[in-house]
């Protein structure tokens, strides 16, 4: 990284680093600022330079994640602890107030959340395939997807790994609220169900008397219209995945002919609707996309408060490449001009 007592010493173009530096020479009553900034090296120039002219409110929220941001920027190989706390802080709240904010859609469009991970190379890119489990440590309460929770939560966001950073989320329409409960084991109610139960007796096929293979799922009428005829297709991929395995060589017609003879039981079902992880009648509403993302004021981490607005934002596969980090990355801020840094909402990169 070049320092800039290179450029007062005129060994290097100063247009390396921009206007600051001029400002900076221009003031020679500020000796204890120039002495400062002398010792900066490269990124803590432009970081300086960019905060440096932002005289607005802090945001409070972000001014708690100043001290995460240097640790991401150090662990990423890039010391900038000549920077203080506040200076960091003003540099995040500019970033998303003059950068970000303007290019954001949707009703989550001012909504400040955070996640945790195991490291903060993890997060650099989504990776959609291996989307959970990557960098979380297990795979959460609400079925496959990206969690955060309310950015003012930092404890709860290091239970999903102590590497934190605050995240916002482009274009969101339309999200599901779990609503908050006393009934089930999460403090959950959400949605009255339809438990569902496929049967079928595969006994003459492997010489048994009355043998009978059994399938469950839940439906929600609630959310799904067609409940009945879609937790009957999940049942029915369950029997048909049990049953190859019972007879491995059975042909599709005698499948067929197996699966005719489906006995259907429904009954209602009212707890443990939404919140067991792999739920497959929820997860297939989830794929009808009729939602963006899942909401819950349930904190069902065991960390902080048992419930709070925000305490888990599912963002749901399809919505990957819409959430972005606060915390822009190292080469944005070393490309940047020192008034913008460019960001590109639509790239699945969690950073650019």
């Amino acid at each position: 990284m070049i320092k800039l007592i290179d450029i007062l010493n005129e060994n290097i173009d100063e247009s390396v680093v921009g206007d600051l530096i001029n400002k900076i020479k221009s003031l020679p009553g500020n000796l204890a600022l120039k002495k400062r900034v002398s010792q900066f090296n490269e990124l803590e120039i432009k970081i300086f330079e960019y905060q440096n002219d932002y005289n607005g409110p802090i945001n409070g929220t972000l001014g708690k994640y100043a001290m995460y941001f240097k640790s991401y920027c150090n662990k990423l190989g890039t010391n900038i602890d000549k920077l203080e706390d506040k200076e960091l802080a003003k540099f995040l709240t500019k970033h998303y107030k003059q950068d970000l904010q303007p290019e954001l859609s949707g009703v989550y469009k001012n909504v400040l959340l955070v996640h945790g991970g195991k490291s903060y190379t993890s997060l650099d890119v989504i990776n959609i395939d291996k989307f959970l489990g990557t960098n979380m440590p297990n795979i959460g309460h609400f079925g496959s997807g990206f969690y955060l929770t309310n950015a003012i939560m930092i404890q709860v966001a290091k239970h999903y790994g102590g590497d934190i950073q605050p995240m916002i989320i482009n274009n969101v329409q339309k999200p599901l609220n779990i609503r908050p409960g006393t009934k089930n084991y999460y403090g959950n109610t959400d949605f009255e169900g339809k438990e569902v139960i496929a049967s079928v007796d595969i006994g003459k096929y492997i010489n048994k008397d009355n043998y009978n293979i059994v399938a469950y799922t839940t439906g929600i009428p609630e959310l799904d219209k067609s409940w009945e005829q879609n937790t009957k297709k999940i049942t029915l991929k369950d029997l048909t995945k049990q049953i190859k395995e019972r007879i491995p060589n059975i042909s599709n017609e005698e499948l067929k002919n197996i699966l005719k003879n489906t006995k259907f039981k429904i009954k209602d079902s009212s707890e443990y609707i939404s919140t067991l992880t792999g739920n497959p009648s929820l997860e297939y509403v989830y794929r009808q996309g009729k939602y963006d993302l899942i909401v819950t004021s349930k904190n069902t981490s065991g960390v902080g408060p048992d419930t709070y607005q925000r305490a888990e934002v599912v963002v749901l596969k399809n919505k990957a490449s819409d959430v972005k980090s606060v915390f822009p990355s190292i080469e944005a801020i070393l490309k940047s001009d020192g008034k913008k840094i460019e960001r590109n909402l639509s790239s699945p990169n969690i950073h650019d």
